[in-house]
């Protein structure tokens, strides 16, 4: 009787507990990703490594399973809330998993293999939307009193979606061997005045004069240099030729640099590429302002909008939800706030 007693104990809290535990385990894994996973960018430990990948494999299914349980949950509180709206669950809780499947801005892909799986996150892009919205449709039905704070988050969490998409396909071999046909050009258009015999008999200082970097603090000539070696190297990451003159270049600028300040331009070098393969970095640099304004002011209108419904009528939903609910919204906004960062 006792064990009897113990399991139905522990089910009931499960049952009770079960939703609100992947809740707060879905943003708490999307907090550790925005902090660590850039870490790896130059940090060679194993177990940070090891870390970011279960958290990064694990982001993913926590809240894809969270989004399954939401769906059934919205659909029991449909049927067990008929005369109240206490103990509804919060329609806009839906949409914050759609955009905890984003991810943050600092890892999109853990390794190169998975921006060539593109296609399979656009098909479970197109699910996890549906799922969303009819999970969002159920607290429609059940009457949810505040049901337009759903309604930005859920924009935002398409688009963050859709980015995420985005950048992996952009970041896919075919893709980047495609974009660098016009680098190439670049170079070549760059380098066309210089013959080889000229470049041969050419100092650093003449080469960077010519180049148009000599006007520049010594701090930004640097990175100039790192993105000037960078823009060759996505040429042959793309299997794409190089001319002469952009080997000699290269071999120009490195040859009066201590070994230390060679290997400190590669580093700054392999940092640029490692954005352009594993995070959002560069590829929305352009529509950059406009994305995070975006997601930025939908969460902060929800958090606003959910603030006042529960000063009018905070009998809504249950204490415990409320608490989840400000968590979730302000751990948002800090993601957001830390990502501009």
């Amino acid at each position: 009787m006792g064990i009897h007693k113990v399991s139905e104990t522990v089910e009931r809290l499960w049952n009770g507990w079960e939703l609100r535990m992947v809740m707060l385990l879905s943003l708490f894994l999307q907090i550790f990703l925005i902090i660590f996973g850039r870490r790896r960018k130059y940090t060679a430990g194993f177990w940070l490594g090891i870390l970011v990948w279960l958290a990064y494999l694990s982001a993913d299914w926590v809240a894809t399973f969270s989004l399954g349980i939401l769906a059934q949950k919205l659909g029991d509180s449909e049927t067990n809330c008929i005369n109240s709206n206490r103990g509804l669950i919060p329609a806009f809780w839906a949409p914050v998993l759609l955009v905890h499947l984003g991810g943050p801005d600092t890892i999109t892909a853990y390794s190169m293999e998975d921006n060539e799986l593109w296609l399979r996150h656009l098909l479970v892009l197109g699910s996890q939307v549906a799922v969303a919205f009819y999970a969002f449709s159920r607290s429609w039905w059940s009457k949810d009193p505040l049901l337009f704070v759903a309604i930005p988050i859920f924009v935002t969490g398409i688009v963050k979606y859709g980015e995420r998409n985005w950048v992996l396909r952009s970041a896919s071999s075919e893709q980047i061997r495609k974009s660098e046909y016009s680098e190439m050009n670049e170079l070549r258009l760059k380098f066309d005045e210089f013959s080889n015999s000229e470049l041969f008999g050419m100092t650093a200082e003449r080469l960077t004069e010519r180049l148009g970097l000599r006007d520049i603090i010594p701090e930004a000539k640097f990175l100039h240099e790192a993105k000037l070696f960078f823009q060759m190297f996505r040429v042959l990451f793309a299997d794409l030729v190089l001319a002469d003159s952009n080997h000699l270049a290269t071999h120009i600028i490195l040859r009066d640099k201590k070994a230390t300040e060679a290997f400190k331009l590669i580093e700054v070098e392999m940092g640029f590429m490692y954005d352009v393969l594993y995070t959002k970095v560069t590829r929305v640099c352009s529509s950059r302002i406009i994305f995070r304004a975006l997601s930025f002011l939908c969460f902060v209108s929800a958090l606003l909008a959910f603030s006042l419904g529960m000063s009018r009528n905070n009998h809504a939903y249950l204490t415990t939800e409320i608490t989840i609910s400000y968590f979730l919204l302000v751990g948002a906004i800090i993601i957001e706030i830390y990502s501009v960062v």
